[in-house]
Formats: C-alpha cells, structure tokens, sequence
C-alpha cells in the first residue's frame, strides 16, 4: 500500500528521509525557526510540542502593522464606579475580576476588516446578507404587495359604490323631469311633439348648473379609478427602490472595544467580542497576556474560527493583536517542523505488509521536528497576503 499522505511532504526528493534515518538525534533541538509569513495558527495539528516536551510556536508577532491598536485613552474605575463608555459608544460594566490596582483602564477600538482573512470577511458579509438583510427585503416587498392589494380592493368597491349612485342618480333626473314636465301641458307643443323653447332653455341651464357643480367636487377629490393608477405608480417606484438597495447593499463594519490594563503583575488584555457571540458576556471572554508569558490564545467566535493571541507594547499604550491571514504561514511551519507525539508510540504491522493510520500521520512530521518556532507574520490583513518594505524592516527588528 502506498503511503498517501508522503507525497504531502516529499522528503525523499531532497534525500531528508535518509538523513533523518541515519542521524536520528539531529531533528533541530536546538534550533528555532523564524518563519516570515501570512502567520500561524496556533492550534494547528503538529506545532503544539516538539519530541522534547517543549512548546513548539515560542513567540507570534506581526510586524505588518494590521494588527496594532493605539491605548492611548484611559477609563478610570473604582469598585463603586465600574461603568464606562467604550470608543465605539457603548456602555460596559467592567467585570468585577478586573482589578487594576491604579484603577485604570485603556482602551481602543479595532475593525475586523484589518484583522481577518479576505475569504473570511466575504464569508461573514455573506452570511449577514442571507440572514438578515435579505429576509427583511422580502419582509418589506410582501408587506408592500398585501398593502397594494388591499388598497386596490378599497378602490374597487369605491368605484364600484359611485357607478351604481350614478346610474340611480340619472334615473331619478329622469323620473323628475318627467314628472315636472307632465304637470305643465302649456309648455308642449302638440303638433311637433317636442319641448318648447322656453323649456329647453331652463333645462339646459339646470344641466350646466349640476355639470359645473359636479366638476367642482371632482376637481376637489381624486376619482377611484385615477387614484388606482396613481397608487400602482407608487407601489412600482417603492419596487423599484427596493431593488436598488438590495443591488447597493453596504454591510456593517465589525468593530471590536479593546481593554488593557496592569494587574499588578503584568499587563492583560481582552478583546470584547460579546456583541458578535449570542450568549456571551464581557466577564466571559478571557484576560490574555503576552504570547511569550503563558502561551494563551482565543478565538473571534465560532462563526470565525479564527483564533489571536496578543503582545502589549510601551507600557500598555500599544496592543498587538496577532493573526493568520491565510493558511500559507501554517502549512510552511508544519512542512519545517511539525510533530505528531501521539502516533510516534505505534507502528505498522510487519508480518500484513500494510501501513496504518498512525504510521501514515508519522510521515507528516516536518523535516526538523524538535525544531521551535517563532511566527513572523509580514503579510499585511489590509492588503491581502502581500508584505510591505516596513512589515521586512520591522521583522528584521524583531
């Protein structure tokens, strides 16, 4: 049986699987690895421990720039007044764990834009869109149709209302006319069987009369049939618009409150996602300190799946928030120095000629596995994966 995952990491076309074989000690112990590129994504399979038991990533920086928020302003707290107003205009209740003993806190606002993958962002955007923005689109198309509809029927029984006291209208012109002109015999001339002048005139006078009268008031209220054509017009112009926004569709910015503080011991972090995580608080997200300290690391969401870890700066006036914008940096970290401790212990079995599970995960170790890592990141969130003059400049520094 072929090993299907060798030819993930050829290491017999640079011959390294001979070398390994035969100098099992020179695995890269002692070595660190700095590996300038798209970041690294700190829960990766592979690049948690080295054979030594040691940590594998040592140390995450981005020296890009995308990930840094100025903490230039403060929030003072005491343990009666503990509510202050963020930079985005929220009002949070600090947690009652947060203690700084100078009773301050900085803070700063960060845009997912400048943190997150491209691909992650049109996905987000998307979803948001299918979610949310279209369902209330189709809400308000349907709410204007049944509203047509139902204005259309009003109209319909108007219209129909003013024929039927129109034609009842004319018959009792008729009647009356008819009436009057019985009980005057004078006014008829026999022999040409017709009205007399006299007659036709006071009649044509009642009828201008009532014809100019009835203008008036038409003038003065549109008919139910002008006042259909007119709302149809409307409906169709509200369509309209509604197409339009849908086809011009802006989605919200993602904008994260950033809070750093000293807690006597060292300087801690937390970057507030509570508004984007249903279910979740200020108090539940975690204090992070430098990755150097204590190896900590969370996660935007589970709709993300994107996890940072954090560096602090200057006395707390600079944060740095470190992630990955694409998978590149991991996959180049892994094909260096990954290791799986768990499939080391077990072997194939001989005498059946086949290769298991755990013999295949063995050949994915990179090239140096007890070699460290520390992750560079240069590519700029904001630009894509490309690298900047100064993200090289400032991983140079570091």
């Amino acid at each position: 049986m072929i090993n299907a995952f060798s030819s993930l990491l050829p290491k017999k076309q640079i011959n390294s699987d001979i070398f390994l074989n035969d100098h099992a000690k020179c695995n890269g112990c002692v070595t660190r690895i700095a590996v300038w590129d798209t970041g690294i994504d700190p829960t990766a399979a592979g690049l948690q421990i080295t054979p030594d038991g040691n940590r594998k990533i040592v140390d995450m920086i981005d020296a890009s720039g995308s990930g840094d928020v100025k903490m230039k302003y403060k929030r003072f707290i005491d343990q009666k007044h503990r509510i202050i107003e963020t930079l985005t205009g929220r009002k949070v209740e600090i947690p009652s764990h947060w203690n700084p003993p100078d009773g301050i806190i900085r803070i700063g606002v960060k845009p997912a834009s400048e943190l997150f993958p491209k691909l992650l962002m049109q996905r987000l955007r998307g979803e948001n869109r299918d979610n949310f923005w279209r369902p209330c689109i189709k809400r308000i198309a349907a709410n204007l149709a049944y509203d047509l509809t139902e204005a259309e029927e009003y109209l319909n029984q108007n219209l129909m209302s003013n024929h039927n006291g129109n034609k009842s209208n004319f018959r009792k012109l008729v009647e009356s006319g008819s009436t009057e002109l019985s009980n005057k015999p004078n006014l008829i001339n026999q022999n040409l069987g017709t009205v007399s002048p006299q007659t036709n005139s006071s009649v044509n006078k009642h009828s201008e009369q009532k014809s100019s009268s009835e203008f008036k008031q038409d003038k003065s209220s549109l008919s139910p049939s002008t006042a259909k054509v007119q709302l149809k017009n409307a409906a169709r112009c509200l369509e309209e618009s509604l197409i339009l926004l849908d086809q011009h569709y802006s989605p919200l910015e993602i904008i994260y409150d950033c809070f750093v503080f000293h807690d006597g011991n060292e300087w801690v972090a937390c970057i507030d996602t509570s508004p984007y995580n249903p279910n979740t608080k200020l108090s539940d997200l975690p204090l992070l300190r430098d990755y150097t300290v204590n190896h900590q690391y969370a996660s935007f969401g589970e709709q993300t799946q994107l996890y940072y870890t954090v560096k602090i700066f200057d006395n707390g006036k600079l944060l740095q928030i470190v992630t990955n914008n694409s998978s590149h940096g991991t996959h180049v970290a892994a094909i260096a120095s990954a290791y799986f401790p768990n499939h080391h212990s077990e072997t194939s079995s001989p005498s059946s000629g086949t290769v298991t599970n755990s013999t295949m995960l063995c050949d994915r170790d990179g090239v140096a596995p007890g070699a460290q890592i520390v992750s560079i990141k240069i590519s700029d969130s904001r630009l894509g994966p490309m690298e900047t003059g100064i993200s090289l400049l400032r991983a140079v520094s570091y």
